[in-house]
């Protein structure tokens, strides 16, 4: 977290950007989340993870990342946690804390869409871009394909090239600490 402190980005950017916002904003909500795994007062960080991944999202869309990928993690340690039969208490407060994080984001995103942003046009609703109609269209059609094609690359080099194939190709030099 000390990085976002002294990154020359948030320092020196001529122009305001959501970024410069959206990058400590996003380093302290992953440091919140990953808080409310621990036992000490695991249901306060949850409420604060909550808090900062609504304003990640709020300062870009794309901060809906975070959000899934804890409420991801979370139903898998749940999962994982049922399979090991550990104890009620446990599984029930990771149940607890998970409905906590989710339940204060929508709350959030609802009571802040209907106060502060009631009254704002939508975009994407007034053109028509909800709908499927705008698939039928060719060059549409093209790019809904190249986009599948894009993030599936994207999310395959993210989530296996790092974490897996790089490890496995430099398995050798590795020790027993890292």
């Amino acid at each position: 977290m000390l990085v976002m402190f002294v990154w020359p980005d948030l320092y020196f950017a001529g122009t305001f950007m959501s970024e410069v916002l959206y990058w400590p904003l996003s380093i302290t909500a992953m440091y919140f989340c990953l808080k409310s795994f621990g036992e000490q007062r695991k249901f306060f960080f949850s409420i604060v993870a909550s808090i900062m991944c609504y304003l990640c999202y709020l300062c870009k869309e794309v901060g809906v990342c975070i959000p899934i990928a804890y409420m991801v993690s979370r139903v898998m340690t749940l999962i994982a946690e049922i399979v090991k039969r550990k104890s009620k208490e446990r599984i029930l407060d990771l149940a607890k804390t998970m409905s906590l994080f989710f339940a204060l984001f929508i709350l959030l995103h609802m009571s802040i869409s209907f106060i502060c942003f009631s009254g704002f046009e939508n975009y994407y609703v007034n053109n028509g871009q909800t709908g499927i109609n705008w698939l039928f269209n060719a060059y549409n059609f093209y790019y809904f394909i190249y986009s599948i094609v894009y993030y599936v690359i994207a999310t395959t080099i993210a989530f296996l090239l790092y974490p897996v194939i790089i490890p496995l190709i430099n398995i050798r030099i590795l020790d027993s600490k890292t």
